[in-house]
C-alpha cells in the first residue's frame, strides 16, 4: 500500500501535468481510491483476551455478567437465526460466541 505522502504526490502531479492523458489520470485516482486498507487486528482476541478476563472485568466490558453472557450464546446458538452450514463464499462463519460478544460490546 502507498504511503500517503506518496499518494498526495502522485495527485499533485496529475493536477500539475498538462501533457498527461485524463483517461489515465482517472484510472490513477480511481486505483488509488479503491486501495484496500489494512486494519489492524488481534488474533484469537476471545481466547487470548477475553477467556481470561475475571468475573468483574468481564462484566465492565460486555454489562453482563459471564454465565448472563453464555446463557445468551446457548440461545442464540439453538435459534434460527444462528448461521449454519458450509461457510458462505469462502468466509469463516463466526462462532455464536463471536455473535454475541460482539454484540454486547
Amino acid at each position: 500500500m502507498a504511503e500517503p505522502v506518496h499518494e498526495v504526490r502522485i495527485i499533485e502531479e496529475l493536477f500539475s501535468s498538462e501533457n498527461s492523458d485524463d483517461e489515465e489520470d482517472i484510472l490513477l485516482l480511481r486505483n488509488i481510491a479503491n486501495r484496500r486498507r489494512k486494519i489492524p487486528r488481534i488474533q484469537n482476541y476471545i481466547a487470548d483476551v477475553v477467556n481470561h478476563y475475571n468475573d468483574k472485568q468481564f462484566k465492565s466490558h460486555f454489562r453482563v455478567s459471564r454465565e448472563t453472557c453464555n446463557y445468551l450464546i446457548a440461545l442464540f446458538e439453538q435459534s434460527e437465526h444462528y448461521p449454519k452450514g458450509p461457510p458462505f463464499g469462502g468466509v469463516r462463519i463466526k462462532t455464536a460466541e463471536e455473535y454475541i460478544l460482539c454484540y454486547l460490546w
